[in-house]
């Protein structure tokens, strides 16, 4: 199953631009998701090699980013990293 990120409400399809067949994600894959404050752009990797810019141009409007996640379907598991441990992509 290939990702999905979300803006505003609505799925978005996630493709893995760095694999030339545009391989779907799989079991123990290692997703990342930063932000650039100095482009101020939102962006995905994989495996710890960048994906892609997914949000450019992103502004709050003074409010603060916090990162969220969803699950799609029951028995789902994640292990979410948020600065405890090293990060794949740096």
């Amino acid at each position: 199953d290939i990702g999905t990120k979300h803006a505003c409400g609505a799925d978005l399809t996630l493709i893995d631009k760095s694999t030339p067949e545009h391989i779907p994600y799989k079991a123990n894959d290692v997703i990342g998701c930063g932000f650039n404050a100095h482009t101020m752009s939102i962006f995905y990797t994989r495996n710890g090699k960048f994906v892609e810019d997914a949000f450019q141009n992103v502004r709050g409007g003074g409010m603060l980013l916090y990162p969220t996640l969803s699950l799609h379907s029951p028995g789902e598991v994640v292990r979410c990293n948020l600065g405890s441990s090293p990060f794949m992509f740096d």
